[in-house]
This record gives structure tokens, C-alpha cells and sequence, in this order.
């Protein structure tokens, strides 16, 4: 497998609104979006106060010691903060650094009782081998589905596999599926797939080695 790029990688840190609030005296919510937007650059920041939902800042960046991370967008709520980078180790490095600054400049807590980060992540990658050769019993269907083609439309194509998803939960297959496509909008090169994934950035790229390695197998 040849790893291309991360087109994005999302963290997600839920928490218990009444374990972070500070104690009394409350920031002024107006003063806290201004800070935030100066502090992580943002070249959008929220106009107004939310009636209801979060507040969602876009376009900005976190510069470390060495290195600078951009950040497409930075959301918070009362009971979570959503930050979209292109890999999710920069994702959780600016999730982190946002709860130290947050709770030593405005008295915010840190949360008590620690819920585990849910991460989306989509890379780019090329696969040696076709994904036909994964489905033992490809050849019936494609046989299948081209004779029917070929009887409505009257010219021969042979179909392959473009792309498939995988769902934990058949009631809700939209949330936390794993989905790998061939890549489209850009040149068509062969065996190029976009992969989306309900992980962090670098246990997706092993999970693709290792499927990979099964398809070779096969």
C-alpha cells in the first residue's frame, strides 16, 4: 500500500458539562470566542452568540516549538469540542492544548471522569491489487450483472468493484462506518482509493496495510 495523504482527520472529546464549568464566576462568553479566535488565528470566528447548538470557529492554525498545525475548524458545545485537521494526531494535539489554556485563563476544569476521543479520519492511499480480488465469488456476479447490462443496453461492460462500506450498526449505517472508493473527482488512476474511517489517522493506514495483505492472500 502506498500512503498518499490525509484529507482529514476529526477528534472528538465529549464531557460532563457540570465537571468543567468553573466553580463561580463565569467568563464572559464574549471575551472567551475573542481570545480563542486570537490565540488559534481564526480567520472566521463565530459572529454572535448562539441561541442554541455550539460555537464553531473555521480556518485558523496552532503553532508549536516546530511545527504549525492547521486547523479547518474548531466546534464547542456544552458538552463536547469538535476540531477537524487533515490528521487526527494534530487533531487531539489541539484538543489538548485548548483544555490547558482554557482551564488556566478562564478557570475551566478539567474533567473528572475521562470519556474516550471518537475520531474520523480520511486518507488517500493506492492498493497493489484491485478490490475484485477480495470477493471469491466475484467473478459469478460480475458475470451476472454484465450479462444483464449488456441485454438492456446492447454493448458488453465488465463491472468491478468500486467501493464498499461496513457498518457496526444495520439501523444507523451512516454513523461510524468504514467506507473505501475508488478515488473520483480528480484524473482516474488505477487502484487509487479514498478511505473513510471511524479512527485515528495512523490505526486507519494499518488497518488498510493490513486488508491489503488479505486481498494479496486471497
Amino acid at each position: 500500500m502506498k500512503y498518499l495523504y490525509a484529507e482529514t482527520g476529526q477528534s472528538l472529546q465529549l464531557f460532563h458539562p457540570d465537571e468543567v464549568r468553573p466553580l463561580e464566576r463565569g467568563p464572559f462568553l464574549p471575551d472567551v470566542i475573542a481570545r480563542t479566535a486570537a490565540r488559534y488565528h481564526f480567520v472566521n470566528p463565530p459572529t454572535g452568540l448562539p441561541a442554541e447548538g455550539g460555537l464553531k470557529f473555521e480556518a485558523g492554525k496552532m503553532v508549536l516549538t516546530d511545527v504549525e498545525i492547521s486547523i479547518g475548524s474548531l466546534e464547542l458545545y456544552r458538552d463536547g469540542i469538535i476540531v477537524n485537521t487533515r490528521h487526527t494526531n494534530d487533531s487531539d494535539a489541539v484538543i489538548d492544548d485548548f483544555f490547558t489554556w482554557i482551564v488556566s485563563t478562564f478557570g475551566f476544569r478539567l474533567p473528572e471522569r475521562r470519556i474516550a476521543r471518537h475520531y474520523t479520519s480520511v486518507v488517500i492511499v493506492d492498493i497493489e491489487t484491485p478490490l475484485d480480488a477480495f470477493l471469491s465469488k466475484f467473478q459469478i456476479l460480475q458475470q451476472i450483472v454484465s450479462d444483464a447490462y449488456s441485454q438492456t443496453r446492447g454493448e458488453r461492460r465488465e463491472f468491478h468493484l468500486a467501493q464498499f462500506t461496513l457498518t457496526p450498526s444495520l439501523s444507523e449505517p451512516q454513523r461510524d462506518f468504514f467506507r473505501l472508493e475508488i478515488r473520483t473527482a480528480t484524473p482516474f488512476v488505477p487502484n487509487r482509493y479514498f478511505s473513510n474511517a471511524p479512527l485515528p489517522t495512523n490505526a486507519h493506514l494499518d488497518m488498510l496495510a493490513e486488508l491489503e495483505r488479505a486481498i494479496v492472500a486471497t
